[in-house]
């Protein structure tokens, strides 16, 4: 019986095999990220912010109302805050801040073109006015806030992957 013997690694074949891995893992995570929507915890790890708004807009299609301290309430109110600053004098809204959000029921919304239902939620100022928006609309901002993210993350694998890619060529050309 002949005993074979085990050829050491160069540090050539442990880079390679390390780029592999780590390409591997990055596959993994992109995957993830791109599902993300779907899976909560993933969301979290990827977007925070995104994930505590979504978990808002949850309970207050559950409960109709989205109180100061329920999850998600800082975020949506940020985003209600930035748009009512885009369209208002910054400097009269500088002490406003939102106390309470409500859902309230459906609606027909008629137009020349279609008419279509809309649910309005309602925002309690601190100054005690209180202002409509759109749930389709809040809906629309949370998910372009995730999608941004997600592009981000995306742009980051993607070059990560290209330097992995580029460093694994340069090896294969050294061998040649």
């Amino acid at each position: 019986m002949e005993i074979v013997k085990r050829k050491d690694l160069t540090l050539g074949q442990y880079l390679v095999i390390a780029l592999f891995v780590f390409g591997l893992l990055l596959a993994v995570a992109g995957f993830f990220a791109d599902h993300s929507g779907e899976i909560k915890f993933v969301l979290k790890i990827v977007s925070p912010n995104s994930a505590e708004a979504r978990e808002g807009l949850e309970i207050l299609n559950s409960k109709k109302t989205l109180g100061s301290k329920d999850c998600g309430f800082t975020q949506i109110s940020n985003m209600f805050l930035k748009e009512l600053t885009s369209q208002n004098a910054p400097e009269e809204l500088k002490d406003i801040k939102v106390v309470r959000i409500n859902r309230k029921g459906a609606k027909l919304a008629f137009s020349t073109a279609r008419t279509r239902e809309v649910i309005p939620i309602e925002f309690e100022l601190s100054n005690g006015q209180k202002v409509e928006w759109n749930l389709e609309e809040l809906e629309t901002r949370v998910n372009k806030c995730t999608q941004n993210r997600l592009f981000v993350i995306a742009c980051i694998m993607f070059s990560i992957g290209l330097l992995i890619q580029t460093v694994s060529f340069g090896i294969g050309l050294k061998k040649i």
